[in-house]
């Protein structure tokens, strides 16, 4: 089944920097700041190493530089590290949208709502053209309840840059709870183009599927799941239940219940899988001994010939 919809910690920013540079730091427009900006998810960065104490900080580097290293610090959960670094960004370089980026994210981290919303809002104001601000700040809305504004800034970030997988995933998510089952379908098909194996993506294709009665186009879906992600447990579960509900034939149901069961071993869900199999089991047996019944012909009666 799928759950409300969820909001990810924001993307981290991972970017390449022009060498032809040629403006001062007071120069710059918020444009030299993002237009070579690329998000990515906070496993896949590369970062410099995070400042064991604010005395470590060298205010001295470029912002790239402290981009690196807010990038490692928001990966080791650093926030008031995060923060420091979105301060000292804030006052080096006013025109760039990444130090009330990330001042948003470890205001939100640390449960400063408040705070948060209002540098990510700053943030979108520094640079309406960053897709990541844009998404920051939908997230946020988003869990204040502000959910009209926060689809607005996840449309904008998918307007501005495609590719963005999380916003997409997340506006995927969004139409399949409102059961507008082609758009999901289409903001899902763009997350997986970026990311073939999401389990996320996929797992609401295959749901979306089941809805529209293509239980093998669903069973695909899991498969796939599986293949990339073999330790996806709900994925097995899944897997037997959509092959009880379409398929016939009782012996491939409970062959996937028995795999399911030995994901779920140390699970709350096992005894609710072992009664399953047990019922599939049952009823496999009644239908292996009903033949054999009908098979018997009736003995024939002893009787003397007048």
């Amino acid at each position: 089944m799928i759950n409300r919809v969820l909001i990810f910690i924001a993307s981290t920013v991972v970017f390449s920097a022009c060498s032809h540079m040629t403006k001062t730091s007071n120069e710059k427009s918020s444009e030299d700041y993002t237009k070579n900006i690329r998000p990515n998810s906070i496993q896949k960065v590369k970062s410099a190493q995070c400042p064991k104490s604010q005395n470590e900080l060298n205010s001295n580097l470029k912002w790239q530089e402290l981009l690196k290293i807010a990038n490692q610090c928001v990966k080791e959960k650093r926030w008031i590290m995060v923060e420091s670094l979105g301060q000292l960004q804030l006052e080096k370089d006013p025109n760039s949208p990444w130090g009330s980026y990330y001042f948003s994210i470890a205001s939100e981290m640390r449960g400063f709502l408040t705070q948060a919303l209002w540098y990510a809002e700053l943030s979108v104001k520094l640079a309406p053209q960053s897709a990541l601000s844009h998404y920051q700040l939908g997230r946020l809305q988003w869990n204040s309840d502000q959910r009209k504004e926060a689809v607005s800034h996840f449309n904008k970030t998918i307007e501005i840059d495609p590719t963005f997988v999380p916003a997409q995933l997340f506006l995927g998510q969004l139409y399949y709870e409102e059961r507008n089952y082609s758009s999901s379908r289409t903001h899902l098909l763009a997350a997986l183009k970026q990311d073939p194996t999401s389990p996320r993506a996929l797992e609401i294709l295959a749901e979306c599927h089941v809805l529209n009665n293509q239980p093998d186009e669903a069973l695909m879906r899991i498969d796939q799941i599986l293949a990339h992600h073999p330790g996806a447990k709900l994925a097995y579960l899944r897997r037997a239940q959509i092959l009880e509900e379409f398929h016939q034939d009782p012996k491939m149901v409970l062959e996937a219940y028995r795999r399911a069961e030995k994901m779920f071993r140390k699970e709350k869900e096992h005894a609710e899988i072992q009664l399953k199999i047990s019922k599939l089991e049952m009823e496999q047996k009644k239908l292996a001994e009903t033949p054999k019944k009908m098979d018997r012909k009736p003995a024939s009666s002893q009787g003397g010939t007048p």
